[in-house]
């Protein structure tokens, strides 16, 4: 009885046997799923043991955007994100209160004034941050090649594995967060860059949703 060389089970008629390649034997027959899951984790449409091009309609999957590694701890570690947005307030305390500073400014009038003014420019931190992560997620959104359906998975689609909302709600959750900022600084600023940091990780799931989906659409 002729098995897939993947799984090693035999055919039904839900998930048939096919032989995609030259090769012969017991390596012969695959099925349909198994090579389309095998051909989205490899990225390739060849057989690594007879060198053929495989001999079907190949599915376009979307591919995952891999950045640079540094790149993506600066964006998904929302400790390394704490420290970019320390680093900012520093260096904007740096340069406005070295022309401010007066010598008559008593010692707590001046700690009193640091604070004010971080706290008045979170909004504005929180943007730059923001901004930060377009260095992983606009690549990553330009490899789409459907963008459409990617913007409908966005806005409509909830049942995607490993998240319990629509995606849509993850960046709104953020947008109300750096508006919740202007008011409560330091409580908006901490679940903005709670939610931030999840950002490349909610791409990424929505793509795999949809090379998966399309797994079940060609079945």
């Amino acid at each position: 009885m002729d098995v897939c060389r993947i799984c090693y089970i035999e055919e039904d008629k839900n998930n048939p046997l096919i032989a995609p390649c030259e090769c012969k034997g017991s390596v012969q027959y695959i099925h349909k799923r198994c090579l389309y899951t095998w051909i989205r984790i490899s990225l390739r449409n060849t057989c690594e043991l007879c060198k053929t091009i495989f001999k079907m309609e190949l599915i376009k999957f979307e591919k995952v955007y891999r950045p640079n590694l540094y790149f993506l701890q600066l964006s998904t570690r929302p400790d390394l994100i704490f420290v970019e947005l320390l680093s900012l307030y520093f260096l904007y305390l740096q340069y406005t209160l070295s022309y401010t500073r007066e010598a008559s400014y008593s010692k707590y009038q001046h700690i009193y004034n640091i604070i004010t003014r971080v706290q008045e420019q979170i909004p504005t931190l929180l943007g730059i941050v923001l901004a930060c992560q377009g260095v992983v997620l606009v690549p990553a959104f330009q490899m789409i090649q459907q963008k459409c359906r990617y913007l409908s998975y966005i806005f409509l689609c909830r049942d995607i594995s490993g998240m319990t909302a629509y995606p849509l709600t993850y960046y709104f959750v953020i947008t109300c967060s750096i508006l919740i900022s202007f008011y409560y600084s330091i409580g908006g600023s901490f679940l903005a860059l709670i939610f931030m940091a999840k950002m490349y990780d909610i791409h990424s799931k929505i793509v795999i949703q949809i090379n998966n989906d399309l797994l079940v659409e060609e079945m």
